[in-house]
Order: structure tokens, then sequence, then C-alpha cells
């Protein structure tokens, strides 16, 4: 998937926003003012990083090569390169 159907995908969900509160380097998705997801480029290659629970994100960062501990988020997030 390519970023831009990412954002638009997560966009089309409902009462979604999107906005650039840290900058026009990464792209935070919102729902009732409460960040979900954000997009950016991470050494050079998109990624996208996702709220998750602390059990789940141990879980995946485990068992997938392509997910990695969130770049600068607290241990609650994980990054996923799309």
């Amino acid at each position: 998937m390519k970023m831009e159907q990412l954002e638009k995908y997560l966009l089309s969900l409902k009462g979604v926003q999107g906005g650039y509160p840290f900058g026009p380097e990464a792209y935070v998705f919102k729902v009732m003012g409460k960040m979900f997801a954000l997009t950016a480029i991470h050494n050079e290659a998109p990624s996208v990083t996702l709220k998750c629970l602390p059990a789940d994100a141990d879980f995946l960062v485990n068992e997938f090569a392509s997910i990695i501990p969130g770049y600068h988020m607290n241990k609650n997030i994980c990054n996923i390169k799309p």
C-alpha cells in the first residue's frame, strides 16, 4: 500500500480528522481529539505509527520483522512499514 492510499483510507474512517500538529514531517490522525495514527517518512522510508495495547505491541514486534517499536513514541505505540 502506498502512503497516499493509506492516508486516504485513514481519513475515510468515521470521525477521523487529519493534521500536522508536530510540523510538516508527521501527518497525525485523530478521532474525538485523540491520536491513533501518524504517518511520516523515517530513514527515507514511509512509515505508519499506530496506537495499541502494550501486550499487543510486544507480540507484534516479536512476530513480524516489519513492525518495530514506534520512533520517538512511548511503549504503547507500534510502527509498521507500509
